[in-house]
């Protein structure tokens, strides 16, 4: 966090040579797409046989998709930032390494214990974000424009739903007799991405942008109840900036 203070410091310390001839303002539609390495958790109630714990995948991938909708700035022709509402959804899955299903143990009567038979588990969570973003544009002879942002998106979970799927079950189901998902413990409430992008920006007054996102680092918490995400991922962003705006004195 201090190294993304540093580098807005600088950014915001930065001699420009043509500033704009006013300030304006820009409205922001984006679409983004982020990925995780992930291993599993091991969650106690779900085994690979009845006999022993849970030896299976360590190589998944954890996703996470956004849409947001952002006021940009621009305070020069190269300095802007923007701020707005994103929402996200993270995906994770717990599958077997080995074999066909899993055991997803059901309950304990006296001496025995029961078990169901699962062929997947996937989490779906939903966040709620307010982003605040710097981006600095290399103004030039360049077309397209190249530019780099930095930006961060405090988040709160809305919702999780978990789908089970149950060995030679073709429909996946969120619950079935027998299965209490609420063992199955839930992403953290609180996370905060930070990242950082480079991209370029396709015309002016209706611009159209393409970014590729590294690093992007969760901070605060985990996405996901299932897997343990690293907090280091990367993606890729789509905007659409329309109506742009000069400030009036």
């Amino acid at each position: 966090m201090k190294k993304v203070i540093l580098l807005i410091v600088i950014l915001l310390s930065i001699k420009y040579n043509g500033l704009a001839d006013e300030p304006y303002w820009a409205f922001n539609t984006a679409f983004g797409l982020e990925f995780f390495g992930t291993s599993h958790k091991d969650l106690g109630i779900i085994r690979a046989t009845t006999l022993n714990e849970f030896r299976g995948k360590t190589n998944d991938i954890g996703s996470s998709f956004n849409l947001s909708f952002m006021p940009e700035y621009y305070l020069t022709n190269r300095f802007s930032f923007a701020t707005g509402l994103r929402v996200s959804r993270t995906k994770s899955n717990y599958k077997p390494g080995i074999g066909k299903f899993l055991y997803f143990k059901s309950r304990e009567d006296g001496y025995d214990t029961y078990y169901y038979r699962i062929e997947s588990i996937e989490e779906k969570s939903i966040y709620v974000g307010i982003p605040l973003e710097f981006r600095f544009t290399i103004r030039g002879s360049h077309r397209p424009t190249p530019y780099v942002r930095l930006g961060a998106t405090p988040s709160f979970r809305c919702t999780t739903a978990l789908m089970v799927k149950e060995y030679h079950q073709k429909k996946s189901q969120s619950s079935f007799t027998g299965i209490n998902t609420k063992k199955i413990p839930q992403p953290d409430n609180f996370i905060a991405p930070v990242y950082f992008a480079a991209g370029f920006q396709f015309g002016h007054e209706d611009a159209y942008c393409v970014e590729i996102t590294f690093p992007y680092i969760v901070e605060g918490g985990s996405i996901s109840g299932l897997q343990d995400c690293g907090n280091l991922g990367g993606g890729l962003q789509l905007t659409y900036q329309f109506s742009k705006i000069k400030q009036k004195d």
